[in-house]
């Protein structure tokens, strides 16, 4: 659907590309929502859980990491690296005219490479 989007094809001239991958891609949805809702009566419906899983475990590797454990303060620390490493990445995206871009692509890469090992 890019290559549809930015070139046309399949009949679909190049200015109406992305008009048609768009419709494609609503009409594709449409039909997901549709055949969801023919089938609900087939759910199984359980309630919501009153803590996410990603709650719980955040919660135990923060109370491990305050006991001294080493392995939750490095899952911890790589956690905050690689959410910095993002950051860094989205405003690189953002300011890609700044007189500190390479800086901001190079921290980046540290933050990142040094955040997953």
């Amino acid at each position: 659907l890019t290559t549809m989007g930015s070139n046309g094809g399949l009949g679909v001239p190049r200015l109406y590309g992305y008009f048609a991958v768009y419709c494609i891609a609503a009409f594709c949805m449409v039909l997901a929502v549709l055949l969801f809702h023919s089938a609900r009566l087939r759910y199984r419906v359980v309630p919501t859980l009153p803590r996410s899983s990603l709650g719980c475990v955040s919660a135990h590797v923060m109370a491990s990491a305050g006991k001294g454990s080493k392995a939750a303060m490095t899952f911890a620390l790589g956690v905050i690296l690689l959410s910095a490493g993002i950051i860094l990445s989205v405003m690189q995206a953002i300011l890609p005219h700044a007189s500190y871009t390479g800086y901001l692509t190079g921290s980046a890469f540290v933050c990142s490479a040094v955040g997953v090992a």
